[in-house]
């Protein structure tokens, strides 16, 4: 048994082909570029930041940490008297050992090698 299209059915056809392909790369591309990637330069250009000094512009300049996980990480350091070592962001709540893991190596603190 033949199918026959009309030329309007055959576009239709091809268009619907057409989304269903762009679907798939789009969804494979987004796959790729979810994967533990290097942070984009602008990140880079920020340099470390001294973790007791740092102010709440200077936190939310970093990748994850936005205006309220800024502040905390302030208020934790003020009640605390400031940080004793790096490892002390997990205490801040929202700071999880993957956030921490993203975000260790643009602390430092005073007195410690850069």
């Amino acid at each position: 048994m033949m199918v026959y299209f009309t030329p309007q059915e055959k576009r239709a056809l091809v268009f619907l082909c057409c989304v269903v392909l762009a679907g798939s790369v789009a969804e494979a591309a987004g796959k790729h570029f979810r994967r533990n990637r290097p942070l984009p330069g602008i990140y880079y250009r920020v340099g470390k930041l001294d973790l007791n000094r740092a102010g709440k512009e200077e936190l939310c300049s970093l990748p994850g940490i936005g205006e309220k996980l800024a502040e905390r990480i302030c208020v934790l350091r003020a009640r605390r008297g400031g940080f004793g070592s790096i490892g002390e962001l997990k205490e801040v709540e929202g700071i999880g050992e993957a956030k921490y893991g993203r975000l260790k190596d643009f602390f430092y603190l005073e007195g410690e090698e850069r």
